[in-house]
């Protein structure tokens, strides 16, 4: 690439030709790579990640009605295919299914599933349009700061989380007091959640990380300038999402939640340096996908006809949330050496950068 060949000092975008004054990207004016980056230097991904936000209308009121619109369409609007199905089980009087407290409980799981999961399908509809019609940005924007969704991330990142439960289920299974249970489900009805898990847990999982590891760490990082703030606030908000889970107060309350603000924390950091959502987002559809096909608990926000049940009594600070920080470590390790973001002797100065 040309040296002279010039950036958007606004979204890193680099012009069609040296001659272009404004960025194609977001109108703004341009300058070179030397003006805003120093000589021999390129905008990074997670630079052009980051300011993706600055595209498109950006007014403080346009963010709060998107942010509550995103939530209603969600939240509320997304409810309505389960209240819809309550009312008519209600109406006709199944022996087979009803539903208790708007869970629909039955002999099969997938109808509860379905109707569950329709809620992350209509949120991501609902944050494509506010994106679209209120802050008119791209919606690829929100996830990656690459021309297209990088698929190859997203299923290298699921491939090292399904490998390291594998290996952490066959320890577990190979210790004589692990407790594990095999559920021995049925075959029609495994076969039959299989296929919708493969269907909509991306769907959720993506949605997720498109409105918490996008819109909202892209807007947190608009207003604070600050990465650090930017990856606790959306982490705190992430976790808060979870406090209406059954999980917290089944088995502990702090150790809980603590570890759900790690895994955002986690998921955040990699998004990041990455410079998209595509890692992040493997990692959660995997971790998904691993407890509703092989290993659940016996009190799960989605109980499903998992292979295995695996006995918790609480959570506890330790040894869990040792670990856990032990297999992010591992992960970030394996991730480093596939796509070589930093050198470990760098990575202190990395910390230091969080304020760029």
């Amino acid at each position: 690439m040309n040296p002279q060949n010039k950036f958007c000092i606004k979204c890193g975008a680099t012009a069609n030709s040296a001659i272009h004054k404004y960025c194609g990207r977001c109108g703004s004016e341009i300058g070179t790579r030397k003006q805003i980056l120093g000589p021999n230097q390129y905008p990074s991904a997670n630079f052009i990640f980051l300011n993706n936000a600055k595209l498109g209308v950006n007014k403080w009121w346009v963010w709060i009605i998107s942010i509550l619109l995103i939530l209603m369409i969600w939240n509320l609007v997304g409810f309505v295919p389960t209240w819809v199905t309550c009312e008519a089980l209600s109406y006709l009087s199944l022996e087979s299914f009803y539903c208790e407290d708007y869970i629909i409980i039955g002999n099969s799981y997938t109808p509860n599933f379905i109707v569950a999961n329709a809620s992350f399908v209509i949120g991501l509809i609902g944050i494509y349009y506010v994106t679209k019609i209120l802050h008119k940005k791209q919606f690829t924007r929100l996830f990656t700061a690459r021309r297209y969704i990088d698929y190859k991330r997203v299923l290298f990142s699921a491939s090292i989380v399904g490998s390291i439960l594998t290996v952490l289920l066959i320890l577990e299974l190979s210790l004589s007091d692990s407790g594990i249970k095999f559920q021995s489900p049925g075959v029609t009805e495994y076969l039959l959640f299989f296929l919708f898990v493969l269907m909509l847990t991306p769907i959720q999982a993506f949605m997720e990380e498109v409105f918490f590891r996008g819109y909202l760490l892209q807007g947190i990082h608009l207003v604070f300038r600050n990465r650090l703030a930017a990856i606790l606030i959306s982490s705190a908000l992430f976790t808060s999402l979870h406090l209406s889970n059954p999980e917290p107060y089944e088995y502990g309350f702090m150790p809980y939640i603590t570890a759900i603000f790690i895994m955002g924390t986690f998921l955040s950091l990699v998004t990041i340096i990455d410079g998209g959502i595509e890692i992040a987002t493997g990692l959660h559809i995997m971790n998904n996908v691993w407890i509703f096909l092989i290993a659940n608990t016996d009190v799960s926000v989605l109980n499903s006809p998992s292979l295995f049940i695996i006995p918790i009594q609480k959570y506890a600070f330790l040894p869990d949330i040792p670990i856990q920080i032990l297999l992010n470590l591992i992960v970030i390790a394996l991730l480093n050496k596939k796509y070589k973001w930093f050198n470990w002797s760098k990575l202190y100065a990395l910390a230091q950068n969080c304020r760029l």
